[in-house]
């Protein structure tokens, strides 16, 4: 959550000294005036609390063999901003002037106020839970101090051990004076162990922290408590002064904006080379064209495209010579493709025709060599070059379903046909520091709109070991 300045929520000082001069806003009007200042409270907290969210080092490293690890430390902080923000200065003397003292966030570390971590993406679910095989969860809390399970509701027994430490939520920390909470995050526990013969794959997992500005007070929260009761008697209005916002408070209903965590993650691979490739195009374009016509009128034509293709080659690993002096990889793979063109063209009414369309849809896949080869260009530089050809077949005869329709005059037709594909190839320096991994991407865009995206990671599979050592 980032301070926001006052003018972005278009408040006016001259409208507010307006309505504090009209009479009855604050004199039999007060209880109105309560809930605005009481509300405007809360609002001014939400525009001042900020939260950020480091870690320590990135990125976090799960490890090949089917134990937790490895760990890594989150740091939040919280402030109150509010610096010498004119309005709130203006505000303040406005309402003392008025008679009327109004609190405002204090500038600083929000100190002992509670927190609440939480794994938006990349962790359990409970849907999850009990469901063998579903868990894809890739990072989780690292728990600290014992378990309910294990020492009842005290770690130790009160008056007989001493130092017991009392079992509590550590996903829920209270902040410091200095505005911090911190948390250990750690990679899951993977179901099978890869045996340290694994290529690296990066993935990502997402954290939040909730929290209140306001930290809890048991003696305001009893004298709220009264005031609540009492509003119940005093009617509706009474109730939506202080009480509900005092609540919201010293509640979590504040949030830091999601925070993304890089996740070295692992594959199992037998030998050789694996990885993955890809080539994406997408298309979005439209245009419209008109012009006299042979009737006196104007003719008018409009024409719009989406496309979204796709393919992808998922290296296996196993390999051998290629005759040409590479390396040919066995790889796996799958293209998909979504198409969608709309064209309409008017000429005058009594011979308009209706707008015409074309759909098509589809994916296939297959098994297919990727060849890898290298190339000394110096004694200390060398180039690689990664060709991905399409498959040979067989293809899929009905891959992909189309239909058109419209147009004169207006008939739909429809039908089957094997899906297209495209070549895919790579080159570039090899990196003497990292020789065994290959990895790049590419781009192009053209004015009709086509936006192509090539992408590259390849790893020589090999013997991990030691995978905690080198979180770099």
């Amino acid at each position: 959550m980032q301070g926001r300045s006052p003018e972005q929520f278009g408040l006016g000082f001259d409208q507010l000294m307006e309505l504090l001069n009209v009479s009855g806003v604050l004199t039999g009007g007060l209880t109105i005036f309560n809930v605005i200042t009481a509300y405007g409270k809360l609002v001014l907290a939400e525009m001042t609390a900020e939260a950020t969210i480091t870690m320590d080092s990135s990125p976090l490293v799960r490890r090949t063999s089917p134990e937790p690890g490895c760990q890594r430390k989150l740091t939040a902080t919280l402030m109150q901003k509010t610096g010498n923000w004119q309005l709130l200065n203006c505000l303040r003397l406005a309402l003392l002037h008025a008679g009327i003292d109004v609190d405002v966030p204090k500038d600083g570390p929000i100190d002992g106020a509670k927190t609440q971590w939480h794994i938006v993406e990349g962790g359990a679910s409970v849907s999850q839970a009990g469901a063998t095989g579903s868990n894809t969860a890739i990072v989780e809390w690292v728990g600290t101090g014992p378990r309910i399970q294990d020492a009842g509701t005290y770690a130790g027994t009160p008056g007989i051990v001493t130092g017991g430490t009392a079992v509590s939520d550590f996903s829920q920390p209270t902040t410091s004076e200095h505005g911090i909470v911190e948390i250990m995050i750690e990679g899951c526990a993977r179901r099978n162990d890869l045996n340290g013969w694994a290529v690296p794959v990066m993935k990502t997992a997402k954290v939040q922290l909730t929290f209140a500005v306001k930290p809890p007070n048991l003696k305001e929260d009893v004298l709220n408590a009264l005031e609540a009761g009492a509003a119940l008697l005093s009617g509706p209005m009474v109730l939506l002064t202080t009480v509900p916002v005092e609540m919201f408070l010293r509640s979590r209903w504040f949030a830091s904006p999601v925070f993304t965590i890089p996740v070295k993650d692992w594959q199992a691979c037998n030998t050789g080379w694996s990885g993955k490739m890809s080539f994406e195009r997408t298309r979005h374009w439209s245009q419209t064209e008109s012009g006299p016509d042979t009737y006196g009128g104007t003719w008018t034509k409009s024409e719009t495209i989406d496309q979204d293709w796709r393919q992808e080659w998922q290296l296996a690993g196993s390999q051998h010579n290629d005759p040409a002096g590479g390396i040919a990889v066995d790889a796996t793979w799958t293209a998909l493709i979504k198409n969608r063109q709309v064209g309409t063209q008017y000429v005058p009414r009594e011979t308009q025709c209706p707008p015409s369309w074309q759909n098509m849809a589809g994916q296939d896949e297959g098994q297919v060599q990727v060849i890898i080869g290298f190339m000394q260009e110096t004694a200390d530089t060398q180039t690689y070059y990664i060709g991905a050809d399409v498959p040979s077949g067989p293809f899929k005869p009905d891959a992909v379903k189309w239909s058109t329709g419209g147009g004169c005059p207006g008939e739909v037709s429809g039908g089957s046909k094997p899906i297209d594909v495209t070549s895919f190839g790579a080159s570039g320096p090899v990196d003497p520091k990292d020789p065994n991994h290959l990895f790049g991407i590419k781009r192009t865009v053209d004015p009709y709109g086509t936006d192509e995206i090539v992408k590259w990671d390849l790893h020589v599979c090999g013997r991990v070991k030691d995978v905690c050592g080198q979180q770099n």
